[in-house]
C-alpha cells in the first residue's frame, strides 16, 4: 500500500509536529513554574498558555495564582478581555475547592455567573453565602440588570 503524500499532508503532519513540541515546551515552563514561588513568573506561564490556546495547562498554573487575592483580579481581567469566560468559570469552580480558597474568589464565580451565566448564580449563592461579599455582587449584578433572583 502505498501513499502519496501531497504538500498538504506534509504541512499538516509539520504543523502537528510544531503543536506537540509547543506543548512540550508549555509543561516545561509550567514544570519550572511550579518550582518558583514567585507568583509573578506563574502569572506570566499562565498568560502565555492562554495565548496559546492551552487551556489545561493554563489551568494548572492559575489554580496557584487565584489563592493570591492581589492576582486574582488581573487574572480575571486577562481572560475577559480575550473572551475566554467560559475557561475562566472553569478555572475559578476549581479554585472553589482549594484549601486555601478564600472569600474574593467566591464572590468573583458569583459576579461571573452573573454576568455569563445568570441561572447558576442563585444556586451559587445559596451554597455559599457566607463566603461571598453580598454587597459587591449586588452592585455588579444591579449593573447588569440581572438581579432579579430575590436573595
Amino acid at each position: 500500500m502505498t501513499t502519496n503524500y501531497t504538500t498538504a499532508n506534509i504541512s499538516s503532519i509539520q504543523y502537528n509536529l510544531f503543536r506537540a513540541v509547543c506543548v512540550l515546551v508549555y509543561r516545561y515552563v509550567l514544570w519550572g513554574s511550579t518550582l518558583c514561588l514567585k507568583a509573578t513568573l506563574r502569572v506570566q506561564v499562565c498568560f502565555s498558555c492562554v495565548d496559546g490556546q492551552e487551556f489545561r495547562l493554563a489551568q494548572v498554573c492559575g489554580l496557584h495564582i487565584v489563592v493570591h487575592a492581589d492576582e486574582l483580579e488581573d487574572l480575571i481581567d486577562f481572560y475577559q478581555n480575550r473572551g475566554y469566560f467560559d475557561e475562566l468559570i472553569t478555572l475559578m469552580e476549581a479554585a472553589l475547592g482549594l484549601e486555601r480558597a478564600h472569600m474574593g474568589m467566591f464572590t468573583e464565580v458569583a459576579i461571573l455567573y452573573s454576568k455569563y451565566k445568570p441561572s447558576k448564580m442563585r444556586e451559587h449563592l445559596e451554597l455559599f453565602w457566607s463566603r461571598v461579599n453580598i454587597p459587591k455582587v449586588s452592585f455588579c449584578s444591579y449593573k447588569k440588570k440581572s438581579f432579579s433572583l430575590g436573595v
